[in-house]
């Protein structure tokens, strides 16, 4: 379950600040039911990962503990979308010193970083 998880960790960083949908994450990683709710379940439990869900007028936020979103199946419904935290992401593209990256990194250095990363995922 570790390596599925950190597969899983790795495809949502790898979209960035945007995140990536339960759906299209179960997809990529071509999850077979049986691992869809020990998966969800982990993955509700890192504190680094937001979860938002797109409403018509509004992005809805919703808490790991929040009731309507504790199955796989109901929170794919919901069509949430799940975000990184920065320093998750940081993590990610190796950048382990934060302070240090951010003063000698500028923005586009960063974007151009995120999409090396991305592609490489």
């Amino acid at each position: 379950m570790d390596s599925i998880l950190n597969s899983s960790l790795q495809e949502i960083c790898s979209e960035g600040p945007n995140g990536l949908p339960l759906q299209t994450l179960s997809s990529r990683l071509n999850l077979s039911p049986p691992l869809q709710q020990p998966l969800w379940a982990a993955l509700l439990s890192v504190p680094a990962l937001k979860f938002h869900a797109q409403t018509q007028n509004a992005t809805v936020s919703h808490l790991p503990t929040d009731p309507s979103i504790q199955s796989f199946r109901d929170a794919e419904k919901l069509n949430l979308k799940l975000v990184a935290d920065q320093p998750l992401r940081n993590n990610f593209l190796g950048l382990y010193d934060v302070q240090s990256a951010s003063d000698t990194m500028c923005e586009y250095q960063r974007k151009t970083l995120e999409r090396v990363a991305a592609a490489g995922s």
